[in-house]
């Protein structure tokens, strides 16, 4: 099971561009959306729907977490 505290950083950045290594590879889209087992990124022309479980790390955009 994952941390939840991974979970809500993936939330803070909704609707924004960002990278996802999965256990598979590399991919970038806009996060759209973080439900309790998986993970919505847009791409340009379709969704992928990533079991968070699948999740390395991500990148995005700087954040402060205070």
């Amino acid at each position: 099971m994952e941390a939840p505290v991974f979970v809500q950083h993936l939330s803070r950045h909704q609707g924004q561009r960002m990278a996802l290594m999965t256990t598979v590879g590399r991919i970038e889209g806009i996060n759209a959306g973080v439900a309790v087992d998986h993970f919505q990124i847009n791409l340009e022309d379709r969704s992928l729907h990533i079991r968070i479980s699948q999740i390395v790390y991500f990148e995005g955009p700087l954040a402060s977490y205070r």
